[in-house]
């Protein structure tokens, strides 16, 4: 182990412990306790104190510390695949509160270990979250710092996780077992015939539901494959309805084309938003498509099945009410219409603002302080700013935009420190309201080298005035005014309301959209009645039912994988005895749980059962496109050979460049039953940072989250639409 200071203790009782029970399979409860630990010890607050416990031939319990960067150093991993699993416990990295206070705390469960380049420094996970790497001969598992600045060096609490060590020789049987399993295809393209794919049928079997996935959201062999699975699928087994992981009106759209030939596929695409979809190879399955229903050899519908966007949603229920039920209209108008405000994005912001005197500052300490009350802040946020100029150039900013007021919260007093230069040119403060909602700001004061400055000449800093005396205000979309009912001193203080924001709270937009339903629903025999068809019907319920889904998940009352289940099925339960194809994210068609959330899949699972298959897609080298970390927007990226010890080289080793496996035959024990323990793959979705490549793999136990898998070693950018 490495206290902070970076001395080295002495590790050589844990490695030769470690290494002689790997050896000779000492029995259940041999234990190793760390330097200073009291026998029997769980909770350890101190550096150098760590319990090593063996449950079973090749897994050791381990409880460390929370108060030193490097906790714990295992053996070289030539002779063992190392995992990690089960963790638990907390840390506090504030020393002077009771690391059992989760409030006031600061505590961070340790739920997440994985793979850490670099220093154990990771801004995308929690800092306090466990994190562990490779470096040199050894695996090191510590506490992410987040910040590089030490913060952890006097935390207080424990960890605790399990390690197994799988030799190598079970690794190299599982491989061997994969390459006798798999079933190697010779092309990820349509249009070369099934005769490798006939083993597929068998796999397939009777399922209804064909999942497909994928390890990244821009890979254009991943997208291949599904169009030759579709074309498989609907050609050799009676699959007639294919749909995709797109908002569920838009992706509608693309219907009428494939069927009648209606429209242009690729303005279509364009309007179905994400750039996932507006591909070539998507292009051309859609191409294939149409193709094939011109040809009379069978017929395959277009949908889709998200539901993160209610614009079009809202006109297609609007539509059918104007007609076939107009007084009901103001209502839709009023309810749902609250709707899309839920996630507009706030393109500008509320100002207050003025300049504060030069020459009273220069060279000197200030503390910038005021007091913030908010209602209804789900976007954005409301802050003080302070500014430093030196001629034309900004020196210092800071707009509290990592530290804002937001949701609903009462009065609260922020600051902002900074230091003038002596040769800075100009100051300038006030406060800022980058978000929906509305803001209230009060009781504003400046401290100079910890001396209270009161010179009011300048401005009313608590906003008594008849008008904002001293200040600038405006903001298009805003409305800033002085509040006579609401004030933290005084008499009143300046507001700044978001002009868009809804007039429903969340939990009101969310019952009466329901509301909206449930009325269109028990109206519908009297729809029928006035001459509406039961498909235009149940289609303007259903658009009626996506803008509430959008709604809960605003709310956080219904997940997105819950809702694209339920249009699933609703798509499912429109087409009696249909057999449908799904694309999406290996996280979404997973049947089991996938990083600690419940997949789309689990839900579909519940339902249908044995009438369905998961079908998750790996890959090991290449490249494919994403939104870039850095912000660069849509970018190309290259990653090399997966890591070893993961589930892609695992696959890779295989040797075979492309090929499917049935997971359900993996055996629960002897070779080949390594694939039902966690193991890391990549999951990349439309965000991907080569800075901290290893974030974006993810520990699944794949038979439990899938029943099968293509593999495509080396993998190019999907290829945007031209």
């Amino acid at each position: 182990m490495y206290p902070i200071n970076g001395s080295k203790m002495e590790l050589s009782p844990i490695r030769t412990l470690l290494l002689s029970l790997l050896a000779l399979a000492l029995p259940v409860a041999a234990q190793y306790e760390g330097p200073g630990c009291e026998p029997g010890s769980r909770i350890l607050c101190t550096p150098n104190k760590t319990t090593i416990t063996q449950t079973s031939p090749t897994t050791f319990h381990v409880v460390l510390p929370g108060n030193q960067r490097r906790a714990a150093t295992f053996p070289n991993t030539s002779t063992s695949l190392v995992q990690f699993t089960k963790s638990l416990g907390i840390v506090c990295w504030d020393p002077a509160l009771p690391c059992t206070n989760p409030s006031g705390g600061g505590t961070v469960p340790s739920r997440d270990i994985r793979f850490q380049p670099d220093d154990f420094v990771n801004p995308q996970l929690p800092a306090g979250a466990l994190v562990y790497k490779r470096e040199g001969d050894a695996t090191i598992v510590t506490i992410n710092d987040r910040d590089n600045d030490g913060a952890f060096a006097d935390n207080t609490g424990y960890y605790e996780f399990d390690v197994t060590f799988t030799p190598r020789s079970t690794v190299d049987e599982t491989t061997a077992w994969v390459k006798r399993n798999a079933i190697p295809l010779r092309t990820v393209q349509a249009g070369n015939g099934f005769e490798d794919m006939q083993p597929l049928k068998s796999l397939v079997g009777n399922a209804r539901i064909v999942s497909l996935g994928e390890a990244t959201h821009g890979t254009k062999e991943f997208f291949q494959m599904k169009h030759r699975m579709l074309e498989f699928l609907a050609t050799e087994m009676g699959f007639n309805i294919f749909s995709i992981e797109a908002n569920m009106p838009e992706s509608y759209r693309m219907n009428d084309y494939v069927l009648n030939g209606v429209g242009d596929p690729k303005a279509i695409l364009r309007g179905m938003y994400f750039w996932t979809w507006q591909t070539e190879e998507v292009l051309a399955m859609v191409e294939w498509m149409r193709q094939f229903n011109a040809s009379g050899k069978g017929r395959v519908q277009f949908t889709g099945f998200d539901m993160q966007t209610a614009d079009v949603a809202i006109t297609v229920a609007r539509s059918f009410i104007a007609k076939a039920e107009p007084d009901y209209v103001p209502e839709i108008d009023r309810v749902l219409g609250e709707v899309p405000k839920l996630s507009a994005s706030v393109t500008g912001f509320g100002l207050v603002s003025s300049s504060f005197p030069i020459a009273e500052a220069a060279g000197k300490r200030i503390r910038y302080q005021g007091w913030i009350k908010t209602s209804g802040i789900t976007s954005g946020y409301a802050g003080l700013w302070f500014r430093i100029d030196r001629g034309n150039s900004t020196i210092f900013l800071d707009n509290m935009s990592n530290r804002g007021a937001t949701g609903t919260r009462d009065w609260t007093r922020y600051e902002i420190n900074a230091v003038i230069p002596a040769d800075a040119t100009g100051v300038v403060f006030g406060a800022l309201h980058p978000g929906n909602g509305t803001a209230w700001f009060d009781s504003l004061s400046f401290e100079i080298d910890d001396a209270p400055y009161t010179n009011s000449t300048n401005w009313d800093l608590d906003f008594e005035s008849t008008t904002p005396r001293g200040f600038f205000t405006g903001g298009a979309g805003f409305a800033i005014q002085l509040d006579p009912n609401e004030a933290r001193t005084g008499k009143q203080s300046i507001r700044s309301r978001y002009l868009n924001t809804p007039t429903l709270t969340l939990a009101e937009t969310v019952q009466q959209c329901g509301a909206v339903v449930d009325h269109m629903r028990s109206n519908r025999a009297s729809y029928l009645t006035a001459g509406f068809s039961a498909t235009e019907t149940d289609w303007a319920i259903r658009n009626a039912r996506v803008v509430c889904q959008v709604a809960e998940l605003r709310a956080d009352s219904t997940g997105r994988d819950r809702a694209m289940a339920e249009n699933i099925s609703w798509i499912l339960d429109q087409n009696p005895g249909a057999k449908i194809v799904l694309w999406a994210h290996n996280g979404h068609v997973a049947t089991g749980s996938y990083r600690g959330y419940v997949p789309m899949g689990s839900y579909l699972w519940e339902k249908y059962n044995t009438q369905m298959i998961s079908v998750g897609f790996a890959f090991n080298q290449g490249g494919f496109q994403a939104i870039d970390g850095q912000g660069r927007g849509l970018t190309p990226f290259t990653v090399p050979p997966a890591p070893a010890d993961t589930l892609d080289q695992l696959y890779a080793t295989a040797g075979l460049p492309i090929y499917a496996i049935d997971l359900r035959k993996a055996p629960l024990t002897g070779p080949g039953s390594l694939l039902r323990s966690p193991l890391l793959t990549r999951t990349i979705g439309s965000l991907y940072d080569e800075r901290i490549p290893l974030l974006w793999f993810s520990e699944v136990a794949v038979p439990d989250a899938f029943d099968a898998m293509f593999f495509v070693d080396s993998t190019t950018r999907a290829e945007p639409i031209r």
